[in-house]
């Protein structure tokens, strides 16, 4: 570079040529980057065939040299850095030389001008001709040829031309080849496009052409291919390098024209480097087997000779030679044919393979199949079979059958037996990579296996005592097969001690120990008797029954344990052991006994194996042709059915009967005991089992001698067999004539019944047991005979029992009976010999309107049952109630949550049977009705509350019914007029004086000098003295002794019952100040005093007068027609006035005297009855029975009697002349009447009238919707007191506010159609608002001047958008007034519509009711049923 200020037109351009002998520093790094390039592909591709050692060596060669390269680069450049100034000078002179040879070159060029040229110089003619072409043609035609024919160049010749100059150069090579002597590999050329294509498979192919037609042109070398591959370790690349083929190429075409037969010379040449490179990759394939492979220690590379020969060793380890160092056995060499080069890599064998097996060797390398692996392969396979094939010659002497060689790889498979399974052969291969024998049976690791390899691999000496100890092992092994699908189990030996001197120790040492599953103190013991131990033509089994006995560890049996253990000869399947090695029960060896096969398979029981082909196994076949075809046809029959010699039938069949025996012999010394007559064991019918019969059954007690008599005579026959399904039972046959009572079961309609039963065979259980279980059977069938017996004797002459009562079955173990509408209810009866009692069971046969109602009283039947041992009297006590007990079982026993606090589920009716002809009836566990059956046709009913012994005492818990005489006088029928004298002078005043003992709650209050604050649990269970316990039959019908004991329940609401408002079924403590008072029903508040029962009339006489509606004159309500007054209620109170009443002295025993209805009363009583449904939040129908109306009714009137004695907020107005009429009064100016209907006794009536005072106060219309109000919302089923409590609620609000409340109501019960929505009130908390109260509390609350309501409202037609189908039907709204601010709004809640329900009411008073300064209630519930929209 130049300094600042240098003037730049100074400077030699920069553009000059270079230097001579100069290069480009970036040509020189890019030739330096091409060289390392193509050195390191050229040691990729060749390093994988060479040895570790040259790897490492071309590796580091390589290394050193680029690293010096580099670095001598690395010092060019760094000077190259620092050489600016020399460049410039170098630039400079290089430019002032250019400038001189400029100048020399002008001044010779002007000098020669001036000598030469000019000297001869003329004035040519002016070239017209050229200057017309160029000015009128614009060009220039008349150029010299001589400038033309070095300037242009000539045009190419056309494709004709080509053809023709190929064809031709075709033709000059066919007739050089046709000429020419070629090598016999190359015979095959292609010639076309002037060329000819050279092809030897597998090694190469080449590409020639010629130049011209002379003949002594040589041949020009075009392309060469190698064709060797290596398909294994190659991965399909090319073998050789591109140089290298270069090489070759120029080395070839050398040849070719220095050489007199150049074509031999090329095949020379080329296959000599194919051989050489076949021979490599052998060598590389060897070294992947032995290094990569892991075949190292049994392959090895002894020598290899590049382009010459590789020999490789294997089976290094199948010669052993003790004190010699190893020579190696077998070679395989690959090696070049020394007598002839052109022929293929030879294989050569060490040692050389003889026989037949030496031609399926290959004695050259096919070149399309260069895989060493494969060549060991095939050689190893022919090797195999060789020594096999040496194997068996070496067997034919030693073994019972012919041994055969199959599979691939081969293996010899010996027989052991004969006949012989595949699964028994053993069989024998040769280790492909050792070179060693591997002996196998049927894929199992054995011991003696293990040491028959060993064998084959040593000297052989001892292989004749293995396979005999191995054919024992197959025996035996059939024999375990045979029995594995038995329970048993098979022991190869026993710790047996005090062996000394037993017979034991003559047997042989190859046993088999069976053990019995039923009996463990006997051992079948199976011998294997091979051919050559006692002169048998086959191997054979003896069997011997060994009786052994548990033995602990003593001195003298670890004693005897160990001298037994320290003989030599131990045999028999017994093992020495260790006195410290021995567990802690051995078996002493007792009595034992030779079984004969051939008698016990050939017995009674019938052949097990068929031997007919032994008549003619050894016959001649000469004497088998003089028979003819009867030897024939008798060798296919022995051959269809003879088994499988691989189950050994009789074992299993041994076992078996040695099995049965045995039990069979226990059982027998049993009965024997026992003094039992018996035929003793005996083989039955065909030889199919064994038996043993009874002769004159068994003994029975607790029966008379006639009837034991009569039922041994009718026992035809008493057999024990074993039957065997799953496992084997004992099974008792009992076959009985002479039935003696006939049923309808299709079953038993023969002369002859049979009895089975079953009892289980376990192995630890004494034969004892089974037969007390049979004597106990036995009893139990003699005790319900003897009852049976007696039955059939009446049952038999009395068709009007036989009408009633239908013998369903009867199979001497239990008897069914059929009773009730179409016989559908069931009694079975059985005795149970473990409770020494008969049992019953009562179920349901086809279509039946209920399940057995006798279950109710189970107990009792039974107890009846066994104390009369008569099936007549259970008979007519059934028919009697039957009717009865059906009408009580349709009483609504659901669970129902009432009480105000504790939320604990309660049954409406709960059954408690005091006999079974006798039944309590109790309600919500507080009232109780008696129920009795005195005729056929005829119960007596009255009040359960009072004791049927001490008539001025109530039963403990239990709350007296008033008017329920008068409720039963409805239902008496029409042929009980006769007793309706005597219950009008007796029974129609059934109310005592109530208030003295109706509640144990109102003495407490009264006598009770403890503070207000405290509380009693007033549910009590009932007296054991007064009351009998609930039927154990019926778990739901239990009476539960304290709330505690109940479970909970679904809500009712969920069961289908009747709710006073949507969703609503329980309670919630009223805002009134009422304290829950325990189990009353009534809530008490602190510091009340109850009025003295003396100075008041309580209600519940049946004195009627005149009905309250008409006495108060309410006129017709000018309204809504359906809120006026009901025919049905003009009916009432027409009737009413018929009616004169009398007044009767208070008498509490009174209520004693019962109401006796007919059967077709009390159902009509009990039924439940479709009722239409009150509650607007329910559709549809309920069923609910007369009775449970009343008790519903009665106890909402009590409880009214509770509110009007604790709430302030309510006035109670005395009544003197109308008994159980209840008069109150609010601040509102309302007065109240509540009474029982007098016509049906099952609904509440409420008359509100305005005080006198305030007359024009209230509107009539106002005064009939509460009044419906309360029919449709509070007396209804189920008769909750909650929506009472909230009815009273409402009645205590302020005189504007309840105006609002009650137009609500008409809005509820005269729905306007042209609204959005629907309104109902909820008198209860609903299910889906839990978050405020128990769910089924009250819903209307009075708090610190704020009133709490809850409405639901529901979407009419008119309010349906088709826009949004999934908006809610039904919502509901907790409504919260503010008297002081006439505010009304909601509560908060966690519901996605609350703020939307929120913002709509802040509207609503917003725009509405503050500019009206009216009550906001009504206008905010008016305009959300009209407008609001979710």
């Amino acid at each position: 570079m130049l300094r600042s200020g240098e003037n730049s037109a100074s400077l030699p351009p920069s553009n000059l040529p270079p230097l001579a002998g100069t290069i480009s520093l970036a040509t020189l790094i890019e030739f330096m980057l091409q060289r390392t390039y193509q050195e390191l592909t050229i040691m990729a591709e060749l390093l994988p065939r060479k040895t570790d050692m040259e790897r490492k060596i071309e590796i580091f060669e390589f290394a050193s040299r680029t690293r010096q390269m580099f670095v001598r680069l690395l010092a060019l450049v760094k000077w190259a850095n620092s050489v600016s100034k020399v460049e410039k000078c170098a630039r400079m002179s290089t430019f002032l030389d250019q400038q001189q040879d400029l100048f020399i070159e002008t001044a010779d060029s002007l000098a020669r001008m001036a000598r030469e040229t000019l000297v001869h110089a003329r004035l040519p003619s002016f070239a017209l001709p050229c200057a017309v072409d160029v000015l009128t043609t614009g060009t220039y035609p008349r150029l010299p040829f001589c400038i033309k024919e070095k300037i242009v160049p000539p045009d190419l010749i056309t494709p004709t031309e080509k053809k023709q100059t190929l064809e031709r150069l075709t033709q000059i090579i066919e007739y050089r080849i046709v000429s020419a002597e070629l090598p016999a590999q190359m015979c095959n050329p292609k010639i076309g496009n002037g060329r000819v294509k050279f092809t030897v498979d597998h090694e190469f192919e080449v590409t020639l052409t010629l130049m011209g037609d002379d003949p002594n042109i040589p041949w020009r070398l075009l392309d060469i291919e190698i064709l060797v591959e290596d398909p294994e370790t190659g991965c399909g690349q090319s073998l050789v390098h591109s140089l290298q083929v270069n090489y070759i190429h120029q080395l070839v075409q050398s040849r070719l024209m220095e050489n007199d037969k150049p074509l031999h010379e090329l095949y020379d040449c080329l296959h000599s480097f194919c051989q050489s490179l076949q021979l490599e990759v052998l060598h590389s394939q060897a070294q992947v087997l032995i290094h990569q492979r892991g075949l190292g220690e049994s392959l090895k590379i002894e020598k290899y000779e590049m382009g010459r020969r590789l020999c490789i060793s294997y089976w290094r380890d199948t010669i052993k030679k003790e004190g010699k160092p190893y020579q190696p056995g077998y070679k395989l060499e690959v090696h070049v044919d020394p007598g002839d080069k052109n022929k293929p890599l030879q294989l050569s064998h060490l040692p050389q393979i003889q026989g037949s097996e030496s031609i399926k060797v290959p004695q050259a390398i096919k070149n399309d199949c260069l895989s060493l692996e494969k060549f060991f392969v095939s050689t190893i396979q022919v090797r195999s079979l060789a020594r096999l094939k040496d194997l068996e010659r070496e067997l034919r002497l030693t073994v019972v059958g012919k041994c055969e060689i199959k599979d691939l790889p081969v293996v010899l498979y010996i027989p052991l037996l004969t006949p012989c399974l595949g699964s028994e052969k053993l069989s024998v291969t040769v280790d492909m990579i050792r070179g060693c024998f591997l002996v196998s049976l049927a894929q199992r690791e054995l011991p003696l296996t293990r040491e028959i390899e060993d064998c084959l691999n040593s000297d052989k000496k001892d292989l004749k005592k293995l396979l005999t100890n191995l054919r024992y092992w197959v025996m035996l092994e059939r024999c375990r097969q045979s029995l594995q699908q038995m329970p048993v189990e098979c022991y190869d030996e026993l710790p047996f001690v005090k062996l000394s001197g037993h017979h034991l120790e003559a047997l042989g040492k190859h046993c088999l120990y069976v053990s019995l599953p039923m009996r463990l103190d006997y051992y079948l013991v199976v011998e294997v008797v091979m051919p050559a131990e006692k002169g048998l033509k086959k191997p054979s089994y003896n069997y011997y029954l060994l009786n052994v006995q548990a033995e602990g560890i003593e001195a003298e049996g670890a004693a005897a344990a160990s001298s037994s253990s320290a003989d030599e000869g131990t045999s028999g399947g017994f093992r020495a052991v260790d006195r410290n090695d021995l567990p802690q029960l051995f078996l002493r060896p007792g009595q034992i006994l030779k079984l004969d096969p051939f008698a016990m398979t050939r017995g009674q029981c019938g052949k097990v194996v068929s031997f007919e082909s032994e008549d003619s196994s050894h016959l001649s076949r000469k004497r088998k042709l003089l028979m003819g075809n009867q030897c024939d046809v008798e060798s296919t029959k022995s051959k269809r059915s003879h088994e499988s010699t691989y189950f050994v039938s009789e074992l299993t069949h041994i076992v078996a009967l040695c099995e049965d025996k045995l039990s069979f012999v226990a059982l027998d010394g049993e009965l024997t005991k026992r003094e039992i007559p018996h035929t003793g064991a005996f083989v039955d019918g065909e030889g199919t089992s064994m038996a043993l019969s009874l002769l004159n059954g068994l003994p029975c007690s607790g029966i008379s001698k006639k009837v034991e008599e009569l039922l041994k005579s009718n026992l035809l026959l008493c057999t024990f067999r074993i039957q065997r399904k799953e496992k084997a039972i004992w099974c008792v046959e009992n076959v009985f004539t002479n039935h003696p009572i006939k049923s309808t079961n299709t079953h038993e309609q023969g002369p002859e019944h049979q009895v089975l039963y079953h009892y289980d065979r376990l192995s630890m259980e004494p034969i004892e047991k089974t037969v007390n279980r049979l004597t106990a059977d036995w009893n139990c069938v003699c005790r319900l005979f003897a009852a049976v017996v007696e039955f059939s004797e009446v049952y038999k002459d009395n068709a009007e029992l036989q009408k009633t009562i239908e013998v369903k079955s009867y199979n001497y173990r239990h008897l069914v009976l059929g009773y009730g509408p179409q016989k559908c209810f069931t009694v079975t009866v059985q005795f149970s010999h473990s409770e020494q009692k008969f049992r019953l069971s009562f179920a349901t046969v086809g279509p039946s309107p209920m399940s057995n109602c006798h279950t109710v009283v189970s107990t009792y039947l039974e107890k009846d049952l066994n104390s009369t041992k008569s099936l007549i009297h259970l008979s007519k006590i059934l028919t009697r109630t039957c009717s009865v007990l059906m009408s009580i079982c349709k009483l609504n026993n659901s669970p129902v949550t009432w009480l105000k606090l504790h939320m604990v589920p309660m049954q409406v009716f709960t059954i408690l049977p005091v006999s079974s002809m006798h039944f309590r009836i109790m309600y919500r566990n507080l009232q109780c009705v008696d129920i009795q059956c005195i005729s056929s046709s005829e119960v007596s009913v009255r009040d359960g509350s009072y004791s049927v012994f001490d008539t001025s005492r109530v039963n403990e818990g239990i709350t007296p019914i008033s008017g329920l005489q008068s409720f039963l006088s409805l239902f008496v029928d029409e042929s009980n007029t006769a007793n309706q004298a005597r219950r009008r002078m007796t029974a129609d005043d059934d109310n005592p004086l109530s208030p003295v003992v109706t509640d144990s709650m109102d003495s407490f209050l009264a006598s009770s000098s403890n503070p207000p604050s405290v509380a009693r649990n007033m549910i009590i269970a009932p007296s054991p003295s007064n009351m009998m316990a609930p039927s154990p039959g019926n778990p739901a019908l239990l009476v539960p002794s304290s709330p505690s004991s109940f479970v909970p329940v679904p809500s009712p609401g969920s069961l289908g019952m009747h709710l006073p408002s949507p969703g609503a079924a329980a309670f919630m403590p009223g805002s009134s100040g009422m304290v829950d008072s325990g189990g009353s029903p009534y809530p008490g508040s602190s510091g009340l005093v109850m009025p003295s029962p003396a100075a008041r009339t309580w209600p519940g006489s049946p004195i009627v007068h005149v009905s309250p509606a008409s006495r108060i004159g309410m006129a017709p309500s000018p309204g809504h027609p359906s809120l006026q007054a009901s025919p049905s209620q003009h009916k009432d109170v027409d009737h009413s006035n018929k009616m004169v009443g009398r007044m009767l002295p208070q008498r509490p025993w009174t209520t004693l005297v019962p109401s006796i209805l007919s059967h077709d009363a009390l159902d009509k009583l009990l039924t439940p009855v479709p009722t239409a449904s009150t509650g607007r939040g329910i559709g549809g129908s309920l069923s609910c029975s007369p009775l449970e109306k009343f008790l519903g009714c009665t106890f909402l009137k009590r409880y009214m009697q509770r509110i009007l004695s604790s709430d302030d907020g309510i006035t109670n107005l005395p009544v003197s002349n109308e008994p159980g009429v209840l008069m109150f009064k609010f601040t509102c100016g309302l007065q109240c009447r509540l009474f029982m209907n007098p016509a049906t006794f099952q609904s509440l009536c409420l008359k509100v009238l305005p005080i006198a005072d305030l007359p024009n106060q209230w509107d009539s219309e106002e005064l009939v919707i509460l009044e419906k109000f309360f029919e449709y919302k509070v007396d209804c089923i189920p008769f909750k007191q909650n929506p009472l409590l909230a009815f009273t609620t409402i009645l205590k609000t302020p005189y504007h506010i309840l105006k609002d409340l009650i137009q609500i109501m008409r809005m509820e019960m005269m729905p306007d159609r042209s609204f959005k929505w629907s309104v109902q009130w909820c008198l209860t908390l609903p299910t889906h608002l839990p978050n405020m109260a128990p769910v089924g509390s009250v819903a209307v609350t009075i708090i610190n001047n704020r009133i709490l309501f809850i409405l639901q409202f529901t979407r009419t037609a008119a309010g349906v958008n088709p826009q949004q189908p999934n908006d809610p039907q039904t919502i509901t709204v907790p409504i919260l007034y503010d008297i002081t601010t006439n505010v009304t709004s909601t509560i908060d809640q966690k519901t996605m519509n609350h703020q939307i329900i929120v913002n709509f009411l802040k509207n609503c008073m917003d725009y509405h009711v503050k500019q009206n300064n009216e009550c906001s209630i009504l206008p905010c519930v008016r305009e959300f049923a009209t407008n609001f929209t979710v």
